[in-house]
């Protein structure tokens, strides 16, 4: 690690740390040790950002003849997926997805690389035989190739790849290892999203007439308010795409790919949502004037609570209530005693679709962020950033020797100091 500072004529110079690349190098057998060659490898990061945890598809690869990997990645917590690249003949063993850690493992048990590391894992998919599953999409109005997955009672993820009929367009056939899976299917389109879901159970041999009907997915109209007390200047309520409102899901796929759902306008100038069934939570922009007070689909909170969208949930509208009553938060920070830049982290005590904010110090030390919903934060300095979950009060607890409260009323100014916790005592 080292670092090295550009001046740019009178402006504050730049400090940029380089550090060295981790490298996490794998290998992938079958029970009896013989290397599995040509699987694909899926390797994503562990992010935090204002609107929660992500996990990030960074990088991809195939394992190589003797079934080995080696990819070079930054520093972090990440999760691996391996999987084959196609799917096989009906009758021909097939390769289940296998990951590390399990996809019902918490984000602690997540491969940790630091940086100049070689980190090695080692992975055994389980092959199973498979068998030809083959189904007709209904007549639904779907268009476009849908994109399909089988979760078995096991909780085992397995993305497919359907092939279509040459005669029927609407006939379709995949490779499954015996059990019950639930069949979903999702088709994105120009004028919308349709799904389809079906339970079924695959004996030892191949299956048909199964069905899978595409219907729309439900458009759940975005009703914004404004709160009692708002002040009369800027009295012109937000739209739900200025508050940055999005659907994000709690799970992954299948397919490594985090899926997130923005609120679209429509030709009359109203705002929905329209996911596929699944587990989401609400999430928004900061640093506007204005901020989400109250958020509720039917009976469910959507500040302490997820969303689940069912297939027959129907047009439940979301309300949103929100208020520009905010207060300004500045201050500096120290390193050492003396001004230093770095990130300070606010973590809101009530709830809401921001949950954690971010604010960067310059060089100068000093910070300053307007237009904060009111409330009762913790506050902590860092000297850099790093992926944490701050939502998680375990993590506020480890700096708490250096941790402030402040509460902003509205209209209001707090300004403090923060001593900054060195990067030293940050995780690598």
């Amino acid at each position: 690690m080292g670092s090295r500072v550009y001046q740019f004529g009178a402006a504050d110079p730049i400090v940029l740390t380089l550090y060295p690349e981790a490298i996490l190098a794998g290998n992938v057998t079958d029970a009896g040790g013989e290397g599995l060659p040509n699987l694909n490898v899926i390797a994503r990061r562990s992010t935090f950002d204002e609107t929660g945890h992500h996990w990030r598809q960074v990088d991809a690869t195939r394992t190589r003849s003797d079934g080995t990997f080696r990819l070079a990645m930054m520093a972090g917590d990440y999760s691996v997926q391996v999987r084959a690249m196609s799917q096989p003949q009906s009758g021909q063993e097939m390769y289940l997805p296998v990951s590390v850690p399990a996809e019902s493992s918490s984000i602690k048990e997540a491969i940790h690389l630091r940086p100049g590391e070689v980190s090695e894992i080692h992975l055994t998919p389980e092959t199973r035989k498979g068998y030809e599953v083959t189904f007709a999409l209904g007549s639904g109005s779907r268009r476009g190739f849908p994109r399909l997955t089988a979760r078995g009672n096991n909780g085992l993820t397995i993305p497919l790849s359907p092939r279509t009929s040459r005669s029927d367009q609407d006939t379709l056939s995949v490779v499954l290892p015996s059990g019950t899976y639930l069949l979903s299917g999702f088709s994105e389109m120009g004028g919308g999203s349709e799904e389809a879901e079906t339970s079924i159970t695959v004996p030892d041999h191949d299956i048909g007439g199964v069905e899978l009907h595409f219907s729309k997915t439900p458009a759940m109209p975005v009703e914004v308010e404004m709160e009692q007390g708002a002040t009369s200047d800027n009295a012109t309520p937000p739209t739900a795409q200025s508050l940055g409102l999005t659907l994000v899901s709690i799970a992954t796929n299948g397919d490594a790919i985090e899926q997130s759902f923005p609120a679209n306008v429509q030709r009359d100038q109203t705002a929905i949502f329209s996911p596929p069934s699944g587990t989401y939570r609400l999430r928004g922009r900061s640093g506007g004037p204005w901020f989400v007070t109250q958020a509720s689909c039917g009976g469910t909170d959507l500040l302490t609570q997820n969303l689940v969208v069912t297939p027959g949930t129907g047009s439940v509208p979301i309300r949103i209530v929100v208020s520009n009553q905010t207060g300004t938060l500045s201050g500096t920070v120290t390193l050492a005693g003396q001004p230093a830049p770095g990130w300070v982290y606010l973590v809101s005590a009530t709830p809401s679709v921001t949950p954690v904010v971010m604010v960067r110090a310059g060089s100068s030390g000093s910070f300053s962020r307007s237009n904060l919903p009111v409330g009762t934060y913790r506050m902590v300095a860092l000297e850099r950033r790093i992926g944490a979950d701050f939502e998680d009060p375990a993590t506020m607890a480890a700096f708490l020797d250096r941790a402030q409260s402040v509460t902003l009323n509205a209209g209001g100014q707090q300004t403090l100091s923060l001593a900054a916790v060195p990067a030293a005592e940050l995780p690598q």
